[in-house]
């Protein structure tokens, strides 16, 4: 794997490259970390908004495993439920083990400061995932915006790679090329 960067005057350009370099298919995955300060700030001052529709959760268990449906198979999905659709409060009490999400429209997900309305995305089009996670201290520091290719391991995990969901395959000698742009509006 290997990852660009480039400065921008308003952002970061940020690519991923996964190339095959072997005479066989196999399957991976990647994703990142990125922290956003909250600067001092109230963790009320700040939402995470995506495309304005609603969200698709991935169910985990406490332990932050996949969980499974009736039949065995994972991911278990649910309608998220936020009060306005792609619009999530950051408070005190943060996001747990953190809130996963799928079926994604939107290209980008953000965290905005409600007192100066300034907007900071990161890239979302190629992951099929997205995880959202904060510090819950008395006073949260940071907000985590994590866009994911695969997946944490179900709950039934037999910790057979070949059998993990939510990984990508990529033939011999090919590339998987994405974006995760980082940029301020």
């Amino acid at each position: 794997m290997k990852t660009e960067y480039k400065f921008k005057e308003n952002g970061l350009d940020w690519k991923i490259i996964v190339k095959n370099t072997d005479t066989k298919a196999f399957k991976f995955s990647t994703g990142t970390h990125a922290a956003f300060s909250l600067n001092g700030s109230p963790a009320e001052n700040f939402v995470i908004e995506l495309k304005k529709e609603p969200l698709t959760a991935v169910v985990c268990t406490p332990e932050c495993y996949l969980q499974a449906d009736k039949e065995g198979k994972a991911p278990l999905t649910k309608i998220y439920g936020e009060k306005e659709a792609g619009i999530i409060p950051v408070t005190n009490s943060g996001f747990g083990n953190g809130h996963l999400f799928t079926n994604i429209t939107s290209d980008w997900v953000g965290l905005r400061n409600l007192k100066d309305n300034s907007l900071i995305k990161i890239q979302t089009k190629c992951f099929p995932y997205c995880m959202i996670w904060q510090n819950t201290s008395d006073t949260p520091q940071f907000v985590c915006l994590e866009p994911w290719q695969g997946l944490t391991d179900a709950e039934n995990t037999d910790h057979n790679w070949d059998n993990k969901v939510g990984l990508s395959d990529l033939a011999a000698g090919k590339e998987f090329r994405c974006e995760q742009n980082i940029w301020v509006e």
